[in-house]
């Protein structure tokens, strides 16, 4: 009798626990390690914006940009560019950035590709500052221009060229 009691009880619980998991909620997580875990990032009252279970994926709430990007804000990381005669960006002015030495006058810095930032675990948490590729780099201040890390260089003058993209 006291085993049929204990029975349905448990079984109470769970489907009262299961009722209260949204349908699309219960499918995501049906074939996650952490079936509980995947449920309460998921759920809407959890209060979390973001849980990182793979350090070194992208995310919106990351720490560092991938190499050879700055961080542009809400997540958003930009890959560095030297183009040919262009505009110095104001957003990696007096930051780490530079571009190689040339012959010819006229190479700037300049935004390309856009990517998610990911998230180093050596690295502090919360976002680096605009311009900067990482929180590893604070305290952020510009180092000599034999330290400093140049852009990817493009030369030419298209509209298919990305070096000219400046963040909005």
């Amino acid at each position: 009798m006291r085993r049929l009691l204990l029975l349905s009880l448990l079984l109470s619980f769970s489907s009262s626990a299961q009722a209260t998991v949204d349908r699309t909620t219960h499918k995501k997580c049906l074939q996650a390690k952490d079936y509980l875990g995947c449920v309460k990032a998921h759920s809407v009252d959890s209060g979390l914006k973001e849980v990182i279970t793979n350090p070194g994926t992208a995310t919106a709430n990351g720490n560092a940009c991938p190499i050879g990007y700055a961080y542009i804000g809400q997540g958003y990381c930009r890959e560095v560019l030297c183009t040919w005669m262009g505009k110095n960006s104001t957003v990696l002015g007096g930051k780490k950035w530079k571009c190689p030495p040339s012959g010819i006058d006229g190479f700037s810095l300049a935004f390309g590709a856009q990517s998610r930032i990911g998230n180093d675990p050596a690295c502090s948490s919360g976002e680096p500052e605009i311009g900067w590729t990482s929180t590893c780099e604070a305290p952020y201040k510009e180092p000599p221009k034999s330290k400093r890390t140049e852009g990817r260089r493009i030369s030419g003058w298209n509209n298919q060229n990305p070096g000219f993209l400046l963040p909005k």
